[in-house]
């Protein structure tokens, strides 16, 4: 998708493959990995026992050692030698959209002339040789420290870059977060120790580092949630109509409306997903818990508020006013979703149809991975399950306020979105309308680097600028309310809004 962020080399893991959701939405979690890692009898848990106070869990001693022993060799070489071998591709890593992207960088950074020193070297490797000592003689505290001090650094040079320059330096901040949330867990600060394990949940590709984030979630969230204090708890609920203020009207007339079947048309659904033609499927969702457990901020704060989420803040993905921010899921729903839904509770708005809230967006987020109680609560379409023979590959949550944008582009899978509460405008062109959309190769790098974005504003084209677009075809509009499921088929251009403030789950099959 056009917010995915760039993979990466994951030495910890055998194989970089999608997540695989077959469990994802099936029985609950039985914690097999887990009991399988405590089985084992690592050198670093040393002394250490179940039950056992001031240590961490043998489980997550057995499981970072792992990614430490798997990892830690080749990024401490680079680090060392000071290659910028392992920036030649897929290097950065950041939040959501990275951020060297969203600076107009390509996979590997920042080019040669606008590259910052980069002042991870032999010095920081040494001070992580100390902290994994640390660890190895069970002594948590000097762990903790010394971890903390190449955290920082990691950090600091992620800012000043604006993306990782190197893999190294990436997973040197993954495995400083790994040791800081085995010293808090043996601490006994579950929390702290919950939100080490979500930024490296953020930064890590599928493999060894995401797993190691998710054993620590499935350990300690429980404890985490019990424990955590935010600040006043929102219970503004989402609009379930759109007020003519927020509506913004369309500024192009070669449209015509999306097909739409009820649920209960199954046959119909299954014909044109099979057949790849675009479809709304009207009240798909309605078995879902989250149809109304979700309706409400407050349930979302109760269950994910004290976790980490990257965040997208401002109005145009890349424009003056964006940046990227991680941010505790309960922080943003307070800072941004509440105003946003007290504004249409009260009718609110402006004469000019924008309202009066600032724009902000938990965009292609795998929300339901990282916090697990939330994936009870929704289920892949039975009809897009039986029409695309099985389970989707990938889950993502789109939360948000209203004014959110996602720019016209096209998905290599079959899309089911989902519009669980709010709602959102979808506009689609097939994939043959191509030629008149201006796509950017990705030659230059940037957000624009896969080749599947269009700079072409399908609510309003700029025909001075783009004037192929008048040879498009028409465009598919379809306004999706809560319930709805709309079918995208891969290769198809689309751009979405949200009228309201809203939440999606997208399932990539």
């Amino acid at each position: 998708g056009s917010r995915e962020g760039v993979g990466a080399r994951e030495p910890a893991s055998a194989a970089m493959e999608e997540p695989d959701l077959d469990d994802l939405f099936g029985a609950e979690d039985s914690g097999g990995d887990a009991a399988a890692a405590a089985e084992a009898a690592p050198a670093i848990v040393g002394a250490a026992a179940a039950g056992a106070t001031g240590v961490p869990h043998p489980a997550l001693l057995h499981c970072v050692e792992g990614v430490i022993d798997r990892a830690w060799p080749e990024a401490a070489r680079d680090l060392r030698e000071g290659s910028s071998s392992s920036s030649s591709s897929a290097a950065t890593t950041a939040v959501g959209v990275s951020a060297a992207t969203a600076a107009g960088f390509g996979e590997g950074g920042p080019p040669p002339s606008k590259r910052l020193a980069v002042p991870l070297d032999a010095d920081t490797a040494g001070r992580m040789d100390g902290a994994i000592a640390a660890a190895r003689r069970g002594d948590w505290p000097g762990c903790g420290a010394a971890a903390q001090v190449v955290r920082a650094a990691a950090w600091a040079s992620f800012e000043r870059a604006r993306g990782w320059q190197r893999v190294c330096d990436r997973e040197l901040f993954m495995l400083a977060e790994l040791l800081l949330a085995l010293s808090a867990n043996a601490a006994g600060d579950a929390a702290a120790a919950v939100r080490s394990a979500d930024h490296v949940f953020t930064f890590a590709a599928a493999g060894g580092f995401r797993d190691a984030a998710l054993l620590f979630v499935r350990w300690l969230d429980a404890d985490a949630r019990a424990r955590a204090s935010g600040g006043a708890r929102p219970s503004a609920a989402f609009p379930s109509e759109v007020p003519a203020w927020a509506s913004k009207p369309l500024q192009w007339g070669n449209t015509e409306p999306i097909v739409r079947v009820a649920a209960a048309d199954r046959r119909a659904a299954i014909d044109a997903i099979q057949a790849d033609r675009p479809v709304v499927v009207e009240g798909a969702l309605e078995a879902w818990p989250g149809r109304s457990k979700w309706s409400t901020l407050a349930y979302l704060d109760d269950v994910a508020g004290h976790r980490l989420v990257p965040v997208e803040l401002g109005s145009s993905v890349g424009g003056a006013d964006w940046h990227e921010e991680l941010m505790m899921l309960g922080d943003f729903l307070r800072r941004e979703l509440e105003p946003s839904c007290q504004a249409f509770a009260g009718g609110g708005g402006d004469a000019g149809g924008g309202g009066t809230t600032s724009v902000g967006y938990l965009a292609q987020h795998e929300l339901l991975e990282q916090c697990p109680q939330l994936r009870l609560d929704v289920s892949p379409p039975e009809v897009w399950r039986t029409a695309l023979c099985g389970q989707p590959t990938r889950s993502n949550i789109w939360l948000g306020t209203h004014g959110t944008v996602t720019p016209c582009h096209w998905d290599s899978y079959d899309n089911c979105l989902a519009q669980v509460q709010g709602t959102k405008r979808a506009l689609l062109l097939p994939p043959d309308a191509a030629s008149c959309l201006y796509v950017d190769s990705g030659a230059a790098g940037g957000a624009a680097a896969q080749g599947n974005l269009s700079p072409v504003d399908l609510e309003a084209p700029d025909l001075e600028k783009f004037a192929d677009f008048a040879r498009a075809p028409k465009v598919l509009v379809a306004e999706l309310r809560p319930g709805d499921a709309l079918f995208i088929p891969h290769g198809w251009w689309h751009q979405v809004r949200a009228l309201t403030p809203s939440v999606s789950v997208n399932f990539w099959f």
